[in-house]
């Protein structure tokens, strides 16, 4: 069994992690989160290499822990394709 406090750890640092990706500025007219950001864009951030692992995946027998990482990460990779939609529609309108 997990413990919980690890989990809340690591998801702590993971979003830290996530947050340094996406204030990367040599990367920030990439969409993360995407093949082209990791392929082209050479990103290897968490959201980045999330999608590749997430597309090579073969197995569908993944640890608890992973799923709760997993689960985090897609939220947020949610979050940051809703925010760079906004962020390009109100740059249009401008």
């Amino acid at each position: 069994m997990n413990d919980p406090n690890i989990t809340t750890m690591k998801i702590m640092v993971l979003g830290a992690e996530i947050d340094i990706e996406l204030a990367d500025p040599e990367l920030s007219s990439r969409t993360h989160g995407t093949r082209s950001c990791y392929n082209r864009g050479g990103c290897r951030g968490p959201l980045c290499t999330y999608i590749m692992r997430r597309e090579r995946r073969t197995d569908k027998t993944v640890a608890v822990i992973q799923k709760e990482l997993d689960d985090y990460l897609e939220g947020r990779l949610t979050q940051h394709h809703a925010d760079r939609a906004d962020r390009l529609a109100n740059q249009r309108r401008a």
